[in-house]
C-alpha cells in the first residue's frame, strides 16, 4: 500500500502542473482567428430536392457600400448562413452578390456544402465586369485585388 501511493503521488503531481501550464498559457491549444460575418439578406430560398436528394439553394446579397469583401469574410459568411439554415440537406448552395448585381445572373461567390460542411469555395471575378465592383488593376501584377489586398483564389476544393 506504501509503495501505491509513492508512484501515484508524483504522477498525479506532474498531471496536475502539466494541466496548470496549458490552463494558463494555453499550451496545445490553438484559438481559431477571429471570424468576420459581413451583413447580409436573403434575396431567394429554392427548394431543388429531387428523388432521394435534398438540395436548397440560397440567393444572398452581402451588404457593403465601398469595398469588395475579402476571401475569407465572404467565407465564413457562407458557414455561417449554412449553419443557422440548414436543415439537414443533402445540398446546399448558397450564391453571393454584391449590391446592384442582378441576383440571377452570375454570381460573384458561390459556397457549396454538403451534409458534413463547406465542400467547395469559389469566387468569380467575370461575375464582376460590367459593375460597380470590377476590380481595379494592380500595378504590379495586372490582377484584381480584394480589401485585404490579396490576388482572390478562383476555386477551393476541400
Amino acid at each position: 500500500m506504501f509503495q501505491q501511493t509513492r508512484i501515484i503521488l508524483p504522477v498525479g503531481f506532474f498531471a496536475a502542473v502539466l494541466m496548470a501550464g496549458i490552463a494558463v498559457f494555453g499550451l496545445g491549444c490553438q484559438q481559431e482567428p477571429p471570424r468576420q460575418i459581413l451583413k447580409y439578406w436573403i434575396v431567394e430560398k429554392e427548394d431543388q430536392t429531387k428523388a432521394l436528394t435534398s438540395k436548397m439553394e440560397y440567393r444572398v446579397m452581402i451588404s457593403t457600400d465601398t469595398v469588395i469583401p475579402s476571401e475569407a469574410a465572404l467565407r465564413d459568411t457562407a458557414l455561417a448562413i449554412w449553419r443557422e439554415n440548414n436543415d439537414h440537406q443533402d445540398r446546399f448552395t448558397i450564391f453571393m452578390y454584391l449590391p446592384d448585381m442582378d441576383p440571377h445572373r452570375l454570381a460573384y461567390g458561390v459556397a457549396e456544402f454538403d451534409r458534413k460542411g463547406l465542400q467547395h469555395f469559389m469566387l468569380n471575378d467575370y461575375a464582376l465586369r460590367g459593375t460597380r465592383w470590377e476590380h481595379p488593376q494592380t500595378p504590379d501584377t495586372g490582377q484584381p485585388k480584394t480589401q485585404d489586398g490579396k490576388i482572390p483564389v478562383r476555386y477551393e476544393r476541400k
